[in-house]
């Protein structure tokens, strides 16, 4: 899930009465953040600029307005300004809409580059339940195998129902909730579960089956 960060070094121009001549402003923006975002930033900034605001009041203008950045830094050498802004690390994509950052916050996607978005993992929440379920999404990412989409999609229907569908056979789902603490052991025996359904020929005509974790010691498997 480790997303390389690299630097995107944009040159630009203003008018900075307040600092006594025209100051020369160099940005080096983080690549997580797309090229919209960047736009956004750079207006922010320059309007900033031309208010003369002071650097701490800029800094702070802009982390308010884009919580997304997680740090500016403004350095003055004899050539001009050194803008460098970092944005919290995006961890996940949530309906293919929002992205949930190292911070557990829930940012637009828009706000993100595809680069940095690549291969992240993805869940899908139910609309109802998007405020209950955002601040169990940490806890659920640590719960869960670290390349669990590469074998199940998730959908959070409510903190009590977490479905996992298998991607192998989507007539395969296991259910649990969001409080549990589940071991690897668990999904080998789910495993097995599904090869056994699979062996009586119990998926023909396109049975769904569920295999249920949601107990202390068994598992309960029943179709859906």
């Amino acid at each position: 899930m480790c997303v390389g960060i690299f630097f995107l070094l944009v040159c630009m121009r203003w008018n900075c009465s307040a600092r006594g001549k025209n100051e020369s402003f160099s940005f080096v923006i983080d690549a997580a953040l797309s090229t919209d975002c960047y736009s956004a930033l750079n207006h922010e900034f320059s309007a900033s600029v031309q208010k003369n605001s002071a650097d701490a009041d800029i800094i702070t203008s802009i982390k308010k307005t884009f919580s997304v950045v997680k740090s500016i830094s403004i350095a003055y050498c004899p050539s001009g300004a050194l803008v460098k802004i970092v944005a919290h690390k995006p961890v996940l994509i949530v309906n293919d809409l929002f992205v949930m950052a190292d911070n557990n916050e829930l940012f637009a996607r828009s706000f993100f580059s595809d680069y940095s978005l690549a291969g992240l993992p993805c869940v899908s929440v139910a609309q109802e339940s998007m405020s209950e379920i955002i601040c169990l999404l940490p806890d659920l990412l640590r719960t869960l195998p670290e390349d669990f989409t590469v074998t199940y999609d998730v959908y959070c229907i409510d903190k009590n129902c977490i479905k996992l569908t298998d991607k192998n056979n989507s007539q395969f789902t296991i259910i649990f909730s969001a409080d549990q603490s589940i071991s690897e052991s668990i999904f080998a025996h789910c495993e097995k579960v599904k090869k056994n359904i699979m062996g009586q020929g119990s998926f023909d005509k396109g049975a769904l089956w569920a295999a249920d974790i949601r107990f202390a010691n068994y598992i309960v498997a029943y179709k859906v």
